[in-house]
């Protein structure tokens, strides 16, 4: 059986700020702390993903791009062209 996550597995400051949220009444433990972080995270790539994806849809449906629009853009970022 694996034993429980400590404060004592995290690095100093780590350790610090989940005492303090444990204190507060934020999480029950260590794991909890662990866990809400992951889902987090995992939201915010899901939403991250959704945006992008949006982004795709709407410039697909916003039909055909003008001829050099590409090197417009390149040279406002100051990029090379190809």
């Amino acid at each position: 059986m694996r034993r429980p996550l400590t404060t004592a597995d995290l690095p100093e400051e780590a350790a610090c700020f989940v005492e303090v949220q444990i204190s507060a009444g934020r999480f029950a433990s260590v794991e909890a702390f662990i866990v809400a972080g992951m889902n987090a995270i995992k939201e915010h790539d899901r939403a991250k993903l959704a945006a992008l994806r949006a982004a795709i849809d709407e410039g697909d449906a916003s039909g055909l791009a003008e001829e050099g629009s590409f090197a417009r853009v390149r040279a406002q970022l100051g990029l090379a062209t190809r």
